[in-house]
């Protein structure tokens, strides 16, 4: 194998780059006796000579692009600097060579660091593509996990709600098990009568205005609900006071907040619109989202059997479920 040292661009692919440490301004020849010899790059195999004091090869040890996979060390140089050691050994330098060598050792040497530069080349390839493997793995298994969390989460609810055949239960059932999943939140399920208008059937008050929450409840009830019953799915709204219904309503409270909602339809209907608000400074994730999709639908399914079993929609009235000073549930 012939060395030349590049005194051009050398091909990235085939350069050893040796980090030169000299002790003042004394540059180092390697001669031909030594088996390299400076001529234009072009040769197979380059070996690139990076000359400089401790700290600049020490800064070069920390560009991965430049970094010297062995470091020789001029005559005149009787030490290495803790600093640079320190470098040296975190940079994972091949061999460090004490100038001047006999050029078969040095040969031999050069041979060596580059038979390692072109299998840690190999290495890191093989742990890049490793790494891209591993992460799809990790992907793939964190969304399984989320799936069989959301499946774990439906089928508990599920038990949960197919023992309510009482109405009002069931929507306390709901909005206890929904803010036990989602977290402080307002958050109302809104049901059409069979003129297709819709009612307030229970409601969370987190932070809205005690004395005033059951009207305001009813006036986004009677605003967001026609507007969003057409389309069944998940629907947010992060900028609620952006929405032309709520903003062509005048509802002000609403401006800074934010909306998730699932509508739910069965044969072609509305059957039951479950949605949850907040401060908008705090956005809604696609995990709770998520969430309320499956409540809101297993809801809705468990509502119709009810009906059914019962022959009767909601009473009239509200429910008292809360005296808690900063949270108020009623159905």
């Amino acid at each position: 194998m012939q060395w030349v040292v590049s005194k051009g661009a050398p091909n990235p692919q085939r350069t050893l780059r040796v980090g030169v440490l000299c002790a003042g301004t004394d540059v180092p020849v390697l001669d031909a006796g030594q088996g390299v010899r400076f001529v234009p790059a072009a040769a197979a195999h380059d070996l690139r000579l990076i000359v400089g004091d401790g700290a600049e090869v020490a800064r070069l040890l920390k560009e991965p692009s430049r970094r010297p996979t062995a470091v020789a060390l001029a005559p005149g140089v009787a030490s290495i600097e803790a600093p640079l050691v320190g470098e040296i050994v975190r940079s994972g330098v091949s061999d460090v060579i004490r100038l001047p060598v006999p050029a078969a050792e040095l040969a031999e040497r050069l041979r060596a660091v580059s038979k390692r530069g072109r299998a840690s080349a190999r290495d890191r390839a093989l742990c890049e593509q490793l790494s891209g493997a591993c992460g799809q793995l990790a992907a793939a298994s964190r969304e399984l996990a989320d799936r069989m969390e959301m499946m774990r989460t439906a089928s508990e609810l599920e038990t949960l709600l197919r023992q309510e055949l009482d109405a009002e239960a069931l929507l306390r059932t709901t909005l206890e098990f929904l803010l036990r999943r989602v977290g402080n939140t307002n958050a109302a399920i809104f049901l059409p009568d069979s003129a297709g208008d819709f009612s307030l059937g229970a409601y969370v008050n987190y932070d809205c205005p005690r004395d005033s929450a059951q009207g305001m409840f009813d006036d986004l009830c009677g605003v967001l609900a026609p507007a969003i019953a057409g389309a069944e799915g998940r629907r947010v709204i992060a900028d609620a006071g952006a929405f032309r219904p709520i903003a062509d309503a005048g509802l002000t409270w609403m401006r800074d907040a934010t909306i998730a909602a699932t509508v739910s339809h069965g044969d072609g209907e509305c059957r039951a619109i479950t949605c949850v608000f907040r401060d908008k400074r705090h956005p809604w994730d696609d995990r709770s989202v998520a969430l309320l999709s499956i409540i809101g639908g297993l809801f809705a399914q468990q509502f119709e059997r009810a009906k059914r079993t019962s022959g009767r929609h909601l009473p009239g009235g509200h429910w008292h479920l809360s005296d808690d000073e900063d949270r108020g549930m009623a159905a």
